[in-house]
């Protein structure tokens, strides 16, 4: 791995944690209607945003992660 692929994973990571802040409330509502406790929720919370860093490289227009990223909860909480 080179020192301009961790710059860019760092950076990626970094990104991704800001946008997590700013995004975790509606995850988190989202969670809430499908979870039975609050336990169940943060597991879901967890869980989601997870599966969207594992996914990030499928995001297509970085201006839709809100909505991609609560379309990744609500698959989540349904299955």
């Amino acid at each position: 791995m080179s020192l301009k692929t961790v710059d860019i994973q760092a950076t990626t990571q970094e990104a991704f944690t800001e946008r997590m802040k700013v995004h975790e409330p509606r995850v988190r509502q989202v969670c809430a209607k499908f979870a039975r406790c609050p336990d169940d929720a943060d597991d879901l919370v967890l869980e989601t945003f997870v599966e969207a860093y594992q996914k990030l490289y499928q995001l297509r227009d970085p201006d839709a992660f809100g909505s991609w990223v609560r379309q990744i909860a609500l698959n989540i909480c349904r299955s």
